[in-house]
């Protein structure tokens, strides 16, 4: 989850926008108009959103608008900063003062979600729903509130991205590209399933997917 923001430096105009948990594929179209412009990006782990929002992440899966529907003061409070800032060292101390600045008075997140994420991260996204409210003794029906108000995606859709990115990065590492191998480890029921599954998020096979990244 992200803050994009892009500064225009011929004209002197800021803009930023707010990404939320994408579970699909897109491509970002290049600018190629003459301007000179520079992005500033502040990424945030998917539970730490909700700490510093004006508004829960309920609307927040696969969303891309502007930054003030979630960060109300954005423009006013750290906007003019950013342009104002000709080093990334200057903009980075910027986002951390405006970021410490909301984080106080803020909710913390619920224990029985960071407790299900910290169970999500550990099996690799291979542990199931059932598993996860019987081991925190909470109903899915509450879990998956909870998750939609702070994530803005169910602990299914979470772990399945999660198990996703595990394999992307045994694949872009070097660790294993044997999709067999793949598939057994990551519990799918076949390699055609695992392929499949891949796609849905990466929006093309694996293979295709590990050969445009080394390109």
């Amino acid at each position: 989850m992200d803050i994009v923001v892009t500064v225009n430096h011929s004209s002197g105009r800021i803009s930023a926008a707010f990404c939320g948990i994408n579970d699909a594929p897109f491509f970002a179209s290049a600018d190629n108009q003459a301007t000179l412009t520079s992005t500033f990006g502040i990424r945030f782990y998917c539970w730490a959103v909700a700490l510093f929002a004006d508004t829960s992440m309920k609307e927040a899966l696969n969303a891309f608008g502007d930054v003030e529907q979630y960060f109300r003061d954005f423009s006013e409070k750290l906007a003019a900063a950013l342009l104002e800032s000709p080093t990334i060292t200057g903009r980075i101390a910027a986002a951390e003062n405006y970021l410490l600045h909301r984080l106080q008075g803020s909710r913390p997140v619920k224990p029985n979600v960071l407790n299900a994420l910290h169970l999500i991260i550990k099996s690799r996204g291979l542990i199931s729903v059932p598993d996860l409210c019987a081991s925190l003794a909470v109903s899915q029906r509450q879990l998956e509130r909870l998750f939609a108000e702070v994530t803005g995606a169910s602990p299914k859709k979470t772990a399945d991205i999660v198990r996703f990115q595990m394999i992307w990065q045994d694949m872009i590492c070097g660790r294993s590209c044997n999709f067999s191998d793949l598939a057994y480890r990551y519990q799918f029921s076949d390699q055609a399933h695992f392929i499949n599954s891949f796609k849905k998020f990466a929006g093309q096979p694996p293979l295709a997917a590990l050969q445009y990244a080394r390109s």
